[in-house]
């Protein structure tokens, strides 16, 4: 089966561009529907895993990501800025079940279009836009390619990551300033610019139910615009049985727990606005993490 600008449409809830509606043609999205056996196999392999020792998040894994960054120092292109663990499973998540993808690079690919509806959405009338837990770089192309003027900021714990943007700046890749930034301990010598937004992708996944450092941060520089992409457990249905497996995972590995609690909690004192939740029920074998919030404090830094 090949997704067509209709189902992605559909499957996400978003209203898309003429021009992401060609990228998706031009992407070729290909994927099989597993037959029984392979489905049973497939939550054989999630049941296994999740029996066995997986790698915790928090504090403990910076030197991981210091070494997993140091792997695409030899920038010599956008490409080159592609994160290694990207697409490694041929199973994905596709609208709500598991599918075998047929085309490359499937699930990065799939992001992208992800990135582009909602930067597309949110981040185009902002001076600056800020990531943070930026990793390699990589997703601020998106926030370039819908928005051609803002300041584009990257943020990350790990110091591989800001030789990494010091690289692209200077080859002029991409016009790009990074910051050593740590969650769990924010620094707020870094303020953000007036008529600012921030983003998350698949970063802040990595703090558990430790993000109130970095949601107290937030709320003291009070950005335009907060946009997290991100495994989201509140949305997912305890009734269905890949939406459990999902959110087991996630507390396997102590992904993001509680955020979105978090911010409904601030808007009913009056001090957040929750302008979008949105699941899209696309994802890698393991996690759906694409899920969407965004939401902005009140008393925006215009």
């Amino acid at each position: 089966m090949i997704i067509t600008p209709d189902e992605f449409s559909r499957v996400t809830g978003e209203s898309i561009t003429d021009e992401i509606k060609n990228l998706i043609v031009d992407m070729n999205l290909e994927f099989d529907e597993l037959n029984q056996d392979e489905y049973d196999s497939a939550i054989l392999q999630i049941k296994s895993t999740l029996k066995s020792d997986l790698k915790i998040s928090g504090p403990n894994r910076k030197n991981d990501w210091v070494a997993g960054w140091s792997e695409n120092l030899d920038v010599v292109d956008q490409t080159s800025l592609v994160p290694k663990y990207m697409s490694k499973f041929p199973f994905v998540r596709w609208d709500n079940r598991l599918v075998k993808a047929k085309s490359k690079d499937f699930e990065y690919k799939m992001l992208i279009l992800i990135q582009l509806c909602v930067f597309t959405k949110w981040l185009t009338k902002s001076n600056s836009i800020y990531e943070f837990g930026c990793g390699t770089g990589h997703n601020l192309f998106r926030a370039r390619s819908v928005n051609k003027t803002a300041k584009l900021y990257g943020l990350d714990w790990a110091e591989s990551s800001q030789e990494l943007l010091k690289k692209v700046n200077d080859k002029n890749i991409l016009s790009c300033v990074g910051y050593n930034f740590d969650f769990f301990n924010p620094n707020y010598d870094i303020a953000l610019d007036k008529n600012s937004s921030i983003y998350t992708f698949a970063a802040l996944e990595q703090v558990g139910n430790n993000f109130n450092k970095f949601l107290d941060y937030i709320m003291a520089q009070k950005p335009e615009i907060c946009v997290h992409i991100e495994p989201i457990v509140e949305l997912m249905n305890d009734d269905n049985e890949l939406d459990r497996y999902c959110a087991e995972y996630c507390k396997k590995r102590n992904y993001l727990d509680g955020y979105l609690t978090a911010i409904r909690a601030l808007e009913s004192k009056g001090q957040a606005e929750i302008l979008e939740v949105k699941r899209n029920t696309i994802g890698s074998f393991y996690i759906e993490g694409y899920s969407q919030v965004v939401w902005r404090p009140i008393g925006t830094n215009k």
